[in-house]
């Protein structure tokens, strides 16, 4: 089992080795995908893995594979910030639906605490989650990436200080 302050520090630099790299892509002109351009074998291996991937950071540190798979996507495959915010956080919904069924059907529920804990945030994420999809719409991708750095920074000082 790993430490939680290592678990910490590894979300953090997951975090901001992407915010590094959109902010790099940011201060550049670049085209943008609206659709996946080519979906074939290679790009469902891909995205599959990235899954797995963001699956794992996910169990790990509590959040991965929606940052994964939105850093795959506006980075690798170019689709733009207003296609992919919405999708990581539907990944990220079918990701938390998965774990919370596994857990309540075979691992045999959960703590008391844990419970609370579901039951505090959900109500910030039905309405936060569809909320925030739909303001991204509405913005730039500029807007959208400056938002996200500076989250980003935000949550690196934080955890530095």
């Amino acid at each position: 089992m790993l430490q939680s302050a290592l678990l910490k520090m590894l979300f953090t630099a997951m975090i901001v080795s992407f915010a590094l790299t959109l902010a790099l892509l940011s201060w550049q002109e670049r085209r943008y995908n609206s659709s996946m351009p080519v979906f074939g074998r290679r790009e469902k291996a891909i995205m599959l893995l990235t899954g797995f991937i963001g699956g794992g950071m996910t169990g790990l540190v509590g959040n991965g594979i929606d940052i994964i798979c939105f850093s795959v996507m506006v980075l690798l495959f170019r689709l733009s910030e207003k296609v992919s915010t919405p999708t990581s956080v539907v990944l990220m919904a079918v990701n938390a639906l998965a774990g919370f069924a596994l857990h309540l059907f075979f691992l045999g529920g959960f703590t008391d605490q844990v419970e609370s804990y579901w039951l505090a945030a959900v109500p910030v994420v039905v309405v936060g989650a569809p909320l925030g999809a739909y303001c991204c719409t509405k913005m730039n991708n500029k807007t959208i990436a400056g938002i996200l750095i500076t989250l980003i920074a935000f949550e690196l000082i934080t955890r530095c200080c």
